[in-house]
């Protein structure tokens, strides 16, 4: 499936998928815009997940909807599967332990767990993907070039002989809406989360917001035909602010690893095969031993070519052949907003701003009651 996947995030694709970037920067400008300095609190981080809904459809399945003009029900039932999962996860260990014990309860567990909100919200968003390769299947049958996105390239992958992916490649039915849902859900909330916690992290540090504002400035009075992804990846400030706040809240927590063959670490540490091996990202990202005062928001620690950091000491995406896929397309896309965004304003903190935010854990760390912030133009 990654080998299939991987011509999506080409340098040639992500080029072809900033206009659709741009425009989805400039909605969401635009209404910004029409709450900027009334003084009302804002839940931020529930506008960058309608945001980020609307580029991963565009970019990926090529659908021009604008979520952002309000509740769309794609993001609300990718929202409820995060939700529900952090629920599910605090409760993790005790049931662990209970069918420990007591093996026939997962059977139960099972037929209960498909009348939940969250098999419900799957059951949307499986719905949603049957639909997608429907649409494009009638459009392909008329017209001679279909768009060449991540849809086109799973359905030119699949063979309607084979099933599954074994040494032919090809991708069955099922496996293309297990991939478009993964996508969905990929693509919400963990980009939506890293602008969340960016914006929250700078109106607590006005000075380094400051900063950041005059650097974007400073670049289009030097390059005023500059385009909004050359800003992006030429204002280095902007990569080392979007750095340090996936330090210091990595989307995806923690990760895990199934060990393939018994692994002698050392002579004190033996990894067996089949063993589940689990990263804890966020807090490897906080011990002192790789990154001094770790509680601190400090951009600083990511200038171009000074890394004093271990190599594997900063896992926002994972690392080695199985890191995120999309890593790419993740930060472009959130690079673009912030530049889109802190060119036109700031963000204040409120007395609506939780401080510091009560934290979820599910497929994602997120914010319990959202990020309330107060949006003034700059």
């Amino acid at each position: 499936m990654r080998r299939i996947l991987t011509p999506t995030f080409s340098s040639k694709k992500l080029r072809m998928m900033v206009p659709l970037i741009q425009e989805s920067c400039e909605r969401l400008n635009e209404k910004m815009s029409s709450v900027n300095n009334n003084g009302e609190s804002v839940d931020v981080w529930k506008w960058f997940g309608l945001f980020t809904m609307e580029v991963i459809l565009a970019t990926a399945f090529s659908r021009d909807v604008n979520t952002q003009k309000g509740d769309n029900p794609l993001s609300t039932a990718a929202g409820a599967v995060f939700q529900n999962t952090a629920t599910t996860n605090e409760r993790f260990e005790w049931l662990l332990m209970i069918m420990s014990h007591f093996p026939w309860i997962e059977r139960l567990l099972r037929k209960l767990a498909r009348r939940s909100a969250a098999a419900r919200s799957f059951d949307y968003l499986e719905d949603t993907a049957l639909k997608l390769i429907e649409d494009r299947r009638r459009r392909m049958s008329s017209v001679n070039n279909p768009p060449q996105d991540l849809l086109q390239l799973l359905l030119e992958a699949q063979d309607e002989n084979e099933v599954g992916t074994g040494s032919s490649g090809c991708l069955s039915n099922e496996e293309i809406v297990i991939i478009i849902i993964t996508i969905l859900l990929a693509g919400y909330e963990t980009t939506s989360n890293a602008l969340g916690y960016t914006t929250y992290l700078l109106a607590l540090n006005p000075a380094i917001q400051d900063k950041l504002t005059r650097e974007i400035q400073d670049f289009y009075d030097a390059n005023p035909d500059a385009s909004l992804y050359d800003a992006a990846e030429n204002i280095d400030y902007v990569t080392m602010v979007l750095s340090e706040s996936l330090r210091l809240y990595p989307p995806v927590p923690r990760t895990n690893r199934e060990c393939n063959q018994t692994c002698f670490v050392s002579d004190d540490l033996v990894i067996l095969e089949g063993v589940n091996v689990s990263f804890p990202i966020f807090l490897i990202h906080k011990n002192p031993e790789y990154w001094p005062n770790p509680e601190k928001f400090d951009p600083e620690r990511f200038k171009p070519d000074e890394q004093s950091y271990p190599h594997f000491a900063y896992l926002p995406f994972g690392e080695g052949p199985r890191n995120c896929i999309g890593k790419r397309l993740a930060v472009l896309e959130a690079k673009m907003a912030l530049v889109s965004i802190y060119r036109e304003f700031q963000f204040k903190k409120t007395a609506d701003t939780e401080v510091p935010l009560s934290l979820g854990v599910g497929l994602t760390m997120f914010p319990k009651n959202g990020i309330n912030l107060n949006i003034v133009s700059k």
